[in-house]
């Protein structure tokens, strides 16, 4: 399923009302369902769930309630893809991760994954696993997507670990994760995929246990998908802010008054860029129609980022002006 279409069906069940798609894309980029570096994702939020109506019909998720105004579909008609989907389920296609190895280095600890698929059992893939390494385990197993062919969705899941992980093997399934990181990819695997937690003596012969989580030392990345900041700090004095784009602007401001003479090195600076556009500039048509003014300057800031992807922002800027990683906080709600 389309990733626009996936965060759609996220936000408004989780709204629980009928919502303009503008306001639909906001909610899913702000909360970190979506990620895009497109320039006008609000267009192609409209496009795919306008299709999916016209297309589908009253098998579509989605309802018009008003202009470009849509809710869920409570009473969708079942379509052929009923068909598809009961089909997969019996077949019990399914993608899995097994701990293949794990092994410290200087007080820290690293897992050793085999990410793959499967139609039947993995049984015998784990048992290959345990031949070198007695210790081997499976540690998640999620449902393919009934609507993907199992080898779309094993892609799919891929790519999202590839940002998780330390490394991938070159054109391999394996994937080297810190312990804390593999817990922040499979909390946004089952965003988008059913975790099997019941029924797992199919696929490898033990029901599965919780894995016991261990404290490490070393600086740990928060994941801040789907929460909203209640204030930052800065050097011990602390700032209320209301949402993540007032988190950046305010920081930003901040570090002007401190920084007046040399605040101008955040244009063009190599650092505060993407692909496409800088994330700040003095000509607000070089950014996104979402961009925000910094108060007391001439400069604005690029906004149209999650969650993660502000906090990162701000770690850069702060960087960039010596700012110690300590001297930054945030507060959640």
């Amino acid at each position: 399923m389309n990733k626009f279409k996936i965060s759609a069906i996220e936000i408004l069940k989780r709204e629980k009302k009928p919502l303009h798609y503008k306001e639909i894309t906001r909610l899913a980029l702000e909360s970190g369902i979506l990620e895009t570096e497109g320039a006008t994702p609000d267009a192609s939020m409209n496009a795919q769930i306008t299709s999916d109506i016209k297309r589908r019909n009253n098998a579509s998720d989605f309802i018009r309630t008003a202009q470009s105004t849509y809710a869920l579909n409570l009473n969708k008609k079942e379509s052929k893809e009923k068909e598809e989907i009961t089909k997969k389920a019996k077949n019990k296609e399914i993608i899995y991760a097994i701990q293949i190895n794990d092994f410290s280095y200087s007080s820290q600890k690293f897992l050793d994954v085999k990410i793959g698929m499967s139609r039947n059992s993995i049984q015998a893939t784990l048992n290959r696993y345990k031949t070198g390494n007695p210790d081997a385990k499976v540690l998640d197993v999620w449902e393919s997507n009934p609507l993907k062919d199992i080898g779309s969705c094993e892609k799919g899941v891929h790519r999202i670990a590839e940002k998780y992980a330390l490394k991938r093997r070159t054109k391999t399934e394996k994937f080297l994760f810190l312990p804390d990181d593999y817990d922040n990819f499979t909390k946004n695997i089952n965003f988008l995929l059913k975790e099997r937690d019941t029924g797992l003596k199919n696929y490898y012969g033990t029901k599965k246990k919780a894995i016991k989580r261990e404290k490490y030392t070393y600086n740990k990345r928060k994941d801040y998908t789907l929460k909203k900041p209640k204030s930052f700090s800065l050097r011990n004095n602390e700032y209320k802010v209301t949402s993540w784009t007032n988190l950046i602007t305010r920081l930003c401001e901040q570090i002007y008054k401190k920084n007046e003479k040399d605040f101008k090195k955040v244009l063009g600076h190599s650092s505060l860029r993407g692909k496409k556009r800088p994330y700040f500039s003095k000509n607000k048509h070089e950014l996104t129609e979402d961009n925000k003014r910094i108060n007391g300057t001439d400069i604005y800031v690029e906004t149209r980022f999650n969650a993660n992807s502000i906090v990162s922002l701000c770690r850069k800027v702060l960087k960039l002006f010596n700012y110690n990683k300590d001297n930054f906080r945030i507060k959640i709600k």
